[in-house]
């Protein structure tokens, strides 16, 4: 390596250089943003799907029942009338929920619009070689 290199550090033009280059990496990444890519810039973990379901919802399915569900990040699931206590778990990229002492089981689907599709599987031994029992849809409560 030159000696003059060392002694004097990089000159103007590699540091231009370094600068139009961290510019255009900012211009790309704001790019795949815009393009819907957003998914390549943010942390994916296991536990995400049931952290990202956190809140309170309501759900109406087919059969007309409507159930109240708060759920926890942790994946903890409270649902009122009737008053049951379950847990949502990520089982091989699916998301599903059984309550405590109930033959029942539902895979949720979040959609990209914000609503949460519910498929109910009653017992659980249909679940998932038989078409669901009902189907539901989740909104979510402000």
């Amino acid at each position: 390596m030159d000696e003059r290199f060392l002694k004097r550090g990089p000159g103007p033009g590699v540091l231009v250089l370094l600068a139009v280059a961290i510019v255009v990496a900012g211009l790309a990444v704001g790019a795949l943003g815009t393009l819907g890519a957003s998914f390549l810039l943010r942390p994916t973990t296991r536990s995400e799907g049931v952290a990202a379901l956190a809140g309170e919802w309501t759900i109406t399915y087919t059969n007309d029942a409507v159930r109240f569900y708060t759920i926890q990040p942790d994946g903890t699931v409270m649902s009122r009338d009737p008053m049951l206590w379950g847990r949502v778990r990520d089982e091989g990229g699916m998301l599903l929920l059984t309550f405590d002492g109930d033959d029942k089981v539902e895979r949720l689907t979040p959609g990209e619009d914000g609503r949460l599709f519910v498929e109910h599987y009653a017992p659980k031994a249909d679940f998932p070689h038989r078409k669901p029992t009902w189907i539901g849809i989740g909104v979510r409560q402000p």
